[in-house]
């Protein structure tokens, strides 16, 4: 029987994010991840390699990505913190 990787607490975040990012794209209609460079600033080569390396998004980055997708603070917030009970 193959061995099961857990997920580090990071990993389990890059991933929330990753889906959060995916479902507000896909709301405001948006195909590609390189269409989001400009919404953040960034040509679209930059924008792809943040969401392969969730980890790297600057603050300014995430918060410009953030505002432009309306993406509300209760989706957002299981992706940077990781909290053992509600906030």
């Amino acid at each position: 029987m193959p061995k099961t990787r857990l997920l580090t607490p990071e990993a389990r975040m890059n991933e929330q994010l990753l889906a959060t990012i995916d479902k507000y794209k896909r709301i405001a209609r948006i195909t590609r991840y390189g269409d989001l460079g400009p919404r953040i600033g960034k040509c679209a080569a930059t924008a792809n390699n943040r969401i392969k390396s969730p980890g790297t998004f600057t603050l300014d980055e995430l918060r410009k990505l953030v505002r432009s997708l309306h993406i509300p603070p209760e989706d957002l917030l299981p992706a940077i913190y990781e909290g053992k009970g509600r906030v």
